[in-house]
Formats: structure tokens, sequence, C-alpha cells
């Protein structure tokens, strides 16, 4: 079942590993908060450790899009899941990614999961336009 992307929610996707014996699966997702972050972050971790054949993941993305426009993304496998849940949820939300980055980083993750995020994007962007 394809997941259907929402603003203001945080995501961890599998990129190398396998979720219930399948690739590039959904972890988890939760509210775009400290808290939220900070949940799936820690779901994710779970896989990590995890020594079940058919639920581990080496690699995993995490992101989200807020109703301001930012893009939040991260590889908490890149930092090994070194950083305590809070600590990871906190450098999230205070480093969106970079504007002149943002769209590359979405097309990029489009291209992996095919979960429309440039499409929900462009959206926002409209949106916020016409608000003015």
């Amino acid at each position: 079942m394809k997941t259907k992307i929402e603003i203001n929610k945080i995501y961890a996707f599998t990129l190398e590993g396998l979720k219930n014996g399948k690739e590039l699966e959904l972890i988890a997702e939760d509210k775009l908060t400290l808290k939220g972050i900070a949940n799936v972050y820690e779901q994710s971790k779970k896989l990590w450790h995890s020594k079940d054949k058919n639920n581990y993941i080496r690699k995993s993305y995490i992101f989200g899009i807020d109703d301001k426009g930012n893009f939040y993304e991260r590889r908490p496998d890149q930092i090994n899941f070194e950083d305590k849940k809070m600590r990871f949820a906190k450098i999230t939300l205070e480093n969106p990614c970079k504007k002149e980055y943002l769209i590359e980083d979405i097309e990029h993750l489009d291209r992996i999961y095919n979960l429309g995020l440039v499409s929900l994007y462009n959206k926002l962007v409209e949106t916020k336009k016409n608000e003015k």
C-alpha cells in the first residue's frame, strides 16, 4: 500500500534493509514535532539493531514537510544512530534543508520512494502564494 504523505508529519523509511520482508517500506510516521521526530528515530533505531532477517535496516531516511514549506531530511544511519532520540529530533528541527538544495532533495526522495513529495511541496508553495 502506498503511503500518503501529509504536511506537518515526519516519516521514516527504509533505504537499505527490510521491513516485514519488503524493501523501501515505511518504518514509522508521526507529527512533525520534537516528540514525533524522536518517535520515528526510535522506531528506526530498533530496526537498525534488529537481528531479524525480515525486519532490519542498514540505511534509512527520516523526512517531512511543514506548513511553512520547510523540508526536514536526515539519514540517522550516517551517524550510526549514536544520537539520543531527543538530540536527533532537536538537531533535525533546527536544521531544515537549505533552500538552494530543497527541490533537489525532495526530487531525490521522490525518485526513490515515489510518494508524490514534489507535487505536495508544489501545492503547498502555490497555496502560500495565493494567501498573499
